[in-house]
Protein backbone atom coordinates (compact mmCIF):
# COMPACT_ATOMS: atom_id res chain seq x y z
CA UNK A 1 0.00 0.00 0.00
CA UNK A 2 3.06 2.33 1.04
CA UNK A 3 4.38 1.91 -2.28
CA UNK A 4 1.66 2.42 -4.32
CA UNK A 5 1.04 5.58 -2.44
CA UNK A 6 4.74 6.37 -3.21
CA UNK A 7 4.48 5.66 -6.50
CA UNK A 8 1.06 7.60 -7.41
CA UNK A 9 2.77 10.37 -5.13
CA UNK A 10 5.53 10.46 -7.68
CA UNK A 11 3.52 10.30 -10.85
CA UNK A 12 1.82 13.19 -9.71
CA UNK A 13 4.42 15.14 -8.84
CA UNK A 14 6.85 14.59 -11.53
CA UNK A 15 5.47 12.34 -13.68
CA UNK A 16 2.67 13.78 -15.77
CA UNK A 17 4.61 16.99 -15.39
CA UNK A 18 7.34 15.78 -16.82
CA UNK A 19 4.92 13.82 -19.93
CA UNK A 20 2.98 17.11 -20.45
CA UNK A 21 6.37 19.47 -20.95
CA UNK A 22 8.13 16.82 -23.60
CA UNK A 23 4.87 15.64 -25.31
CA UNK A 24 1.74 17.94 -25.29
CA UNK A 25 2.77 21.80 -23.50
CA UNK A 26 3.12 24.68 -25.47
CA UNK A 27 5.79 26.58 -23.17
CA UNK A 28 8.43 24.04 -23.92
CA UNK A 29 10.57 24.49 -27.07
CA UNK A 30 11.28 20.92 -28.27
CA UNK A 31 12.39 21.92 -31.51
CA UNK A 32 12.56 24.84 -34.19
CA UNK A 33 10.45 25.57 -37.15
CA UNK A 34 10.55 22.78 -39.85
CA UNK A 35 10.20 24.54 -42.65
CA UNK A 36 13.66 26.41 -42.81
CA UNK A 37 17.26 24.25 -43.01
CA UNK A 38 17.99 24.88 -39.60
CA UNK A 39 19.47 23.30 -36.76
CA UNK A 40 20.47 23.94 -33.16
CA UNK A 41 23.63 22.55 -30.97
CA UNK A 42 23.20 22.31 -27.39
CA UNK A 43 25.62 21.21 -24.55
CA UNK A 44 24.81 20.31 -21.10
CA UNK A 45 26.68 19.88 -17.85
CA UNK A 46 29.42 22.25 -18.27
CA UNK A 47 31.57 24.51 -17.70
CA UNK A 48 34.47 21.76 -17.76
CA UNK A 49 37.97 23.55 -17.76
CA UNK A 50 39.13 20.04 -19.65
CA UNK A 51 36.40 19.53 -22.30
CA UNK A 52 34.31 22.90 -22.60
CA UNK A 53 37.64 24.69 -23.92
CA UNK A 54 38.16 21.35 -26.88
CA UNK A 55 34.49 21.89 -27.82
CA UNK A 56 34.93 25.77 -27.66
CA UNK A 57 37.90 24.81 -30.85
CA UNK A 58 35.56 22.47 -32.40
CA UNK A 59 33.00 24.83 -32.93
CA UNK A 60 35.35 27.77 -33.67
CA UNK A 61 37.47 26.05 -36.02
CA UNK A 62 34.14 25.66 -38.33
CA UNK A 63 32.38 28.63 -37.35
CA UNK A 64 29.44 27.26 -35.72
CA UNK A 65 27.58 29.17 -32.64
CA UNK A 66 25.67 27.27 -30.13
CA UNK A 67 24.00 27.08 -26.72
CA UNK A 68 25.38 25.72 -23.23
CA UNK A 69 23.21 24.65 -20.20
CA UNK A 70 25.40 25.31 -17.79
CA UNK A 71 25.44 23.96 -14.17
CA UNK A 72 25.66 26.84 -11.87
CA UNK A 73 27.86 25.25 -9.15
CA UNK A 74 30.79 24.97 -12.12
CA UNK A 75 29.72 28.12 -13.71
CA UNK A 76 31.07 29.59 -10.50
CA UNK A 77 34.26 27.03 -9.93
CA UNK A 78 34.95 27.88 -13.52
CA UNK A 79 34.00 31.44 -14.40
CA UNK A 80 36.90 31.76 -16.79
CA UNK A 81 35.36 29.01 -18.95
CA UNK A 82 32.06 30.19 -18.78
CA UNK A 83 33.51 33.52 -19.97
CA UNK A 84 35.18 32.21 -22.40
CA UNK A 85 31.83 30.36 -24.12
CA UNK A 86 30.37 33.90 -23.71
CA UNK A 87 33.24 35.92 -25.63
CA UNK A 88 33.15 33.41 -28.29
CA UNK A 89 29.66 33.96 -28.89
CA UNK A 90 27.66 31.34 -27.80
CA UNK A 91 24.35 31.70 -25.70
CA UNK A 92 24.38 30.53 -22.41
CA UNK A 93 21.10 28.58 -20.40
CA UNK A 94 20.81 27.12 -16.57
CA UNK A 95 20.92 23.57 -16.52
CA UNK A 96 20.16 23.87 -12.29
CA UNK A 97 22.87 24.47 -9.63
CA UNK A 98 23.55 20.65 -8.83
CA UNK A 99 22.99 17.94 -11.39
CA UNK A 100 19.76 17.00 -8.98
CA UNK A 101 16.79 15.04 -9.40
CA UNK A 102 13.58 17.65 -9.27
CA UNK A 103 11.43 14.77 -8.38
CA UNK A 104 13.44 14.90 -5.06
CA UNK A 105 12.96 18.59 -4.03
CA UNK A 106 10.25 19.91 -2.27
CA UNK A 107 9.40 23.40 -4.29
CA UNK A 108 11.47 25.90 -1.38
CA UNK A 109 14.28 24.04 -2.50
CA UNK A 110 13.74 23.50 -6.00
CA UNK A 111 13.13 27.37 -6.06
CA UNK A 112 16.58 27.57 -4.49
CA UNK A 113 18.29 25.56 -7.13
CA UNK A 114 16.78 27.38 -9.34
CA UNK A 115 17.54 30.98 -8.16
CA UNK A 116 21.65 29.95 -6.95
CA UNK A 117 22.07 28.96 -10.73
CA UNK A 118 20.66 31.54 -12.51
CA UNK A 119 23.07 34.05 -10.05
CA UNK A 120 25.46 31.70 -10.02
CA UNK A 121 25.96 31.98 -13.90
CA UNK A 122 25.36 35.66 -13.84
CA UNK A 123 28.13 36.52 -12.02
CA UNK A 124 30.42 34.47 -14.20
CA UNK A 125 29.21 35.93 -17.32
CA UNK A 126 28.21 39.33 -16.28
CA UNK A 127 24.49 38.65 -17.60
CA UNK A 128 21.60 36.14 -16.20
CA UNK A 129 21.09 33.08 -18.58
CA UNK A 130 18.99 33.57 -21.21
CA UNK A 131 17.06 30.33 -21.27
CA UNK A 132 16.36 26.92 -18.79
CA UNK A 133 17.34 23.20 -19.17
CA UNK A 134 16.31 20.39 -16.44
CA UNK A 135 18.12 17.83 -15.42
CA UNK A 136 17.77 15.02 -17.30
CA UNK A 137 14.48 16.92 -18.64
CA UNK A 138 12.41 16.18 -15.75
CA UNK A 139 9.68 18.18 -14.55
CA UNK A 140 7.99 18.61 -11.66
CA UNK A 141 4.58 20.06 -10.35
CA UNK A 142 6.54 23.37 -8.13
CA UNK A 143 8.42 23.47 -11.93
CA UNK A 144 5.59 25.60 -13.44
CA UNK A 145 5.84 28.34 -11.02
CA UNK A 146 9.20 28.84 -10.40
CA UNK A 147 10.20 28.42 -13.76
CA UNK A 148 8.08 28.72 -16.65
CA UNK A 149 7.58 32.73 -15.94
CA UNK A 150 11.37 33.45 -15.94
CA UNK A 151 13.16 31.86 -18.38
CA UNK A 152 12.24 29.78 -22.00
CA UNK A 153 12.24 26.03 -21.29
CA UNK A 154 13.93 23.82 -24.00
CA UNK A 155 14.34 20.31 -24.49
CA UNK A 156 15.11 18.45 -27.81
CA UNK A 157 14.71 16.34 -30.46
CA UNK A 158 18.20 14.74 -31.23
CA UNK A 159 19.37 12.53 -28.40
CA UNK A 160 22.64 10.18 -29.25
CA UNK A 161 23.68 9.23 -25.94
CA UNK A 162 26.89 10.83 -26.16
CA UNK A 163 27.58 10.97 -22.61
CA UNK A 164 27.40 6.68 -22.20
CA UNK A 165 30.28 5.15 -21.34
CA UNK A 166 31.93 3.32 -23.95
CA UNK A 167 30.24 4.85 -27.31
CA UNK A 168 32.18 5.50 -30.01
CA UNK A 169 32.27 8.56 -31.91
CA UNK A 170 30.91 6.77 -35.04
CA UNK A 171 28.16 5.83 -33.18
CA UNK A 172 27.37 9.65 -31.92
CA UNK A 173 27.97 10.61 -35.06
CA UNK A 174 25.49 7.79 -36.89
CA UNK A 175 22.81 8.62 -34.35
CA UNK A 176 22.14 12.45 -34.56
CA UNK A 177 22.25 12.25 -38.62
CA UNK A 178 19.93 9.48 -38.25
CA UNK A 179 17.45 12.05 -36.49
CA UNK A 180 18.45 14.98 -38.19
CA UNK A 181 15.56 17.08 -39.58
CA UNK A 182 14.47 20.90 -40.01
CA UNK A 183 14.40 22.34 -36.39
CA UNK A 184 16.38 19.75 -34.82
CA UNK A 185 17.70 20.59 -30.91
CA UNK A 186 20.98 18.35 -30.81
CA UNK A 187 21.48 17.66 -27.10
CA UNK A 188 25.21 16.89 -26.72
CA UNK A 189 27.55 17.39 -23.16
CA UNK A 190 30.50 19.40 -23.08
CA UNK A 191 30.54 18.15 -18.92
CA UNK A 192 31.62 14.96 -17.03
CA UNK A 193 30.23 13.02 -14.40
CA UNK A 194 26.59 12.20 -15.51
CA UNK A 195 27.68 9.59 -15.92
CA UNK A 196 30.76 9.78 -18.62
CA UNK A 197 32.39 12.58 -20.48
CA UNK A 198 32.33 13.89 -23.84
CA UNK A 199 35.92 12.62 -24.79
CA UNK A 200 34.20 10.63 -27.92
CA UNK A 201 31.65 13.68 -28.40
CA UNK A 202 34.67 16.28 -28.99
CA UNK A 203 35.89 13.71 -31.41
CA UNK A 204 33.08 13.18 -33.10
CA UNK A 205 32.21 16.90 -33.30
CA UNK A 206 33.91 17.93 -36.22
CA UNK A 207 32.59 15.31 -38.72
CA UNK A 208 29.01 16.25 -37.15
CA UNK A 209 29.45 19.69 -38.04
CA UNK A 210 30.75 18.97 -41.44
CA UNK A 211 27.95 16.16 -42.31
CA UNK A 212 25.24 18.24 -41.21
CA UNK A 213 26.33 21.20 -43.54
CA UNK A 214 26.91 18.38 -46.29
CA UNK A 215 23.07 18.01 -45.86
CA UNK A 216 21.84 21.50 -46.67
CA UNK A 217 21.44 22.75 -43.30
CA UNK A 218 22.74 25.85 -41.09
CA UNK A 219 23.26 26.58 -37.45
CA UNK A 220 21.60 28.62 -35.37
CA UNK A 221 21.34 29.80 -31.51
CA UNK A 222 18.24 29.25 -29.61
CA UNK A 223 17.50 32.62 -29.38
CA UNK A 224 16.31 32.78 -32.76
CA UNK A 225 13.85 30.20 -32.13
CA UNK A 226 12.45 32.01 -28.71
CA UNK A 227 11.81 35.32 -30.45
CA UNK A 228 15.32 37.16 -29.56
CA UNK A 229 17.38 36.03 -32.42
CA UNK A 230 17.94 38.43 -36.06
CA UNK A 231 15.82 38.07 -38.93
CA UNK A 232 17.00 35.46 -41.48
CA UNK A 233 20.20 36.19 -43.82
CA UNK A 234 21.72 37.93 -40.60
CA UNK A 235 25.04 36.03 -39.60
CA UNK A 236 23.06 34.13 -36.72
CA UNK A 237 21.87 32.16 -38.74
CA UNK A 238 25.75 29.85 -39.87
CA UNK A 239 25.90 30.03 -43.72
CA UNK A 240 26.70 26.52 -45.25
CA UNK A 241 29.89 26.22 -46.36
CA UNK A 242 30.73 25.09 -49.68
Amino acid sequence: MIWQLGATAFASYAGLPTLWMRWASRHALRRGPGDRPEVALTFDDGPDPTYTPRVLAALAASDVKATFFMLGKRAAAHPDVARAVVSAGHEVGSHMYHHRPVWLLAPGALRRELTRASESIAAAIGRPPDCFRPPWGIFSAAMFSSVGRALPTVLWSVHPGDWRPGIKPEQITARVLRRLSPGAIILLHDGTGYPGDPAALIAALPGIIAQIRDRGYRFVRLSRWLGGGPPEGVPDAQSVVT
